[in-house]
């Protein structure tokens, strides 16, 4: 249906004013609005030192947090946004965060959004935020690539050679990832993430690609289902994936990138044996 979203409803009676607002947002970032204010934050230390003695911990960010979610609740018209010259109205209250793995500007960083429906009272919001927090430091463990599938494509313009980079699959990435329903929930309310192949929605958990399906991906991109970079190393042990020897332990002995093959040392009959497989053709102990 035109104009439906899972994230909002259309708004069909709104006042003039907010009828001029989606033609002046052009683009979804206007949407966002950075302001500077200034907190005296004495009241909210009294707060916290009170809690402390009662023995409930809470911090600035659980208290900011609460606020912004009960002042949507009770300011609804605050809780919208514009996307293709309509007006929505937010399904639910969302707060986005963004975690980082350590505190550093390389540090690995999970943006997560954590849906509330506005009845929620402080502690609550407190408990749903320690929560996924805690979840968004696991998951990373269960998480090991997302992939953009891309590919070179060689044109020709006026005589002259030209390579541009060509996405396989406009608006999908591939993650490799351990599905739990801990990890299901965080993937899912990433922000950005509005669906997914193989799911038949309301929270059902997709279909994982065939191991076949992701080999032909992955070898037009000219890349494996082990990572080149991080994980083919002389001494590590990977699983056979396909061929005579599949679903066998082997130990890389050495391997070459450019013919794609990779030497593995493997126990046959007590023995050990050297054989030469495929990259496509192993990947990582899970």
């Amino acid at each position: 249906m035109f104009g439906h979203r899972s994230d909002g409803r259309k708004l069909k009676t709104v006042p003039p004013f907010f009828r001029v607002i989606p033609n002046v947002m052009l683009e979804r970032s206007d949407s966002q609005v950075y302001f500077k204010q200034d907190i005296i934050l004495k009241d909210m230390d009294d707060y916290i030192d009170k809690k402390a003695e009662e023995g409930i911990k809470l911090s600035y960010m659980n208290i900011i947090y609460a606020a912004l979610v009960r002042i949507l609740a009770e300011r609804p018209y605050l809780n919208r946004f514009a996307m293709n010259g309509s007006l929505f109205a937010r399904n639910k209250i969302y707060v986005s965060l963004a975690i980082k793995k350590n505190f550093s500007d390389e540090g690995q960083e999970t943006t997560i959004k954590l849906p509330f429906d506005g009845t929620e009272n402080i502690f609550e919001v407190k408990e749903k935020l320690d929560m996924m927090i805690k979840n968004s430091a696991d998951i990373q463990q269960s998480i090991f690539r997302v992939i953009v599938p891309e590919q070179t494509i060689v044109e020709y313009k006026d005589g002259v050679k030209k390579e541009k980079v060509k996405k396989m699959f406009p608006g999908y990435v591939l993650v490799e990832m351990i599905m739990s329903d801990e990890v299901w929930f965080i993937v899912r309310n990433t922000q950005g993430v509005t669906g997914f192949i193989g799911s038949s929605g309301k929270g059902a958990k997709p279909i994982p690609l065939l191991p076949e399906e992701v080999d032909r991906i992955l070898t037009s991109m000219g890349m494996s289902r082990i990572d080149l970079a991080n994980d083919l190393a002389e001494g590590k042990k990977v699983k056979i994936t396909d061929g005579p020897f599949k679903n066998m332990i082997g130990k890389i002995s050495s391997y070459d990138l450019e013919k794609k093959k990779v030497e593995l040392l493997l126990d046959l009959f007590g023995q050990e044996t050297s054989v030469e497989v495929e990259l496509s053709q192993i990947e990582n102990l899970k």
